[in-house]
């Protein structure tokens, strides 16, 4: 059986309904012990669906562009649903 590859990182954000969990891409990189992908600076790493939390919701990607684009849209949706709310008023 041939065994795939793992990429050495991948870029990473999460949101749930306070917010994002950071204003920008998280790198993770693989870790062996852990089998999966880790921050050790923001101590977070993506799930897996088997273990996919409730009420987050993740984004993951190889190019830090499209986490990058993920984001802003997040933060953007984020803005319009404060302004709405009329919260900003």
């Amino acid at each position: 059986m041939k065994r795939r590859k793992t990429a050495p990182y991948i870029w990473f954000n999460a949101v749930n309904l306070n917010g994002l969990y950071s204003d920008a891409p998280i790198k993770c990189t693989w870790d062996k012990n852990l089998k999966g992908y880790w921050s050790k600076k923001h101590d977070i790493g993506p799930t897996y669906p088997d273990r996919d939390p409730p009420g987050i919701i993740e984004f993951v990607s190889k190019s830090k562009a499209e986490v990058t684009a993920w984001t802003r849209g997040v933060q953007a949706t984020m803005t319009m649903l404060r302004l709405w709310a009329g919260a900003d008023k």
